[in-house]
């Protein structure tokens, strides 16, 4: 009878995927980058769903085993199995999600790509160079998530620096050129 239930749940589910796939690709308001990127995001999920359903399978079918007293040998060699299949579909999620992050963090960084030139242009014209270098570095440990508050301090520092250096740049170029003016 679970068998049978699972079966049901497995057939609906393709179903459901299979229409999620023809409303990706048939969303006119998604461009071609898009719709891949939202068809690989919903192989992910069915994924971590298949994953998820088979760990539940198995820790059950382990508990099982597991509340009988005495196990026969063909019973403690199928634990065996169980919990060796476990692992595997426990490490399987895991390389699943870990992939699914990457394309997410790929993604963010594409469409980040244009603002953060542009404002490390900004940076460069205004003669903060070193602001521009730190905010790329920044950006990447934002991205994973690696950013905390002494990056915050080292960027703020880093800020400031450039603007005291620009300030006294300008401040020679000035008193240069009133020297100049003096001894003409």
């Amino acid at each position: 009878k679970i068998e049978y239930h699972r079966q049901i749940e497995n057939a609906y589910r393709s179903a459901s995927n299979a229409e999620e796939q023809r409303n990706i690709i048939s969303n006119s308001r998604l461009n071609v980058e898009e719709k891949e990127f939202a068809l690989q995001s919903l192989l992910f999920q069915q994924a971590r769903e298949k994953y998820d359903l088979d760990i539940k399978q198995i820790e059950l079918d382990i508990l099982d085993l597991e509340n009988k007293k005495l196990l026969t040998i063909e019973e403690a060699k199928r634990l065996s199995i169980l919990k060796e299949q476990l692992a595997l579909s426990k490490k399987g999620k895991a390389d699943n999600d870990e992939s699914e992050r990457l394309a997410l963090k790929e993604k963010i960084k594409s469409g980040l790509e244009p603002v953060s030139n542009l404002i490390k242009t900004g940076f460069d014209d205004l003669g903060l160079g070193n602001l521009s270098s730190q905010f790329d570095k920044t950006l990447e440990e934002i991205l994973n998530k690696t950013f905390d508050w002494k990056d915050a301090m080292v960027l703020a520092a880093s800020a400031v620096a450039d603007a005291l250096t620009m300030i006294s740049d300008r401040q020679k170029e000035r008193t240069i050129a009133n020297l100049d003016e003096q001894l003409k």
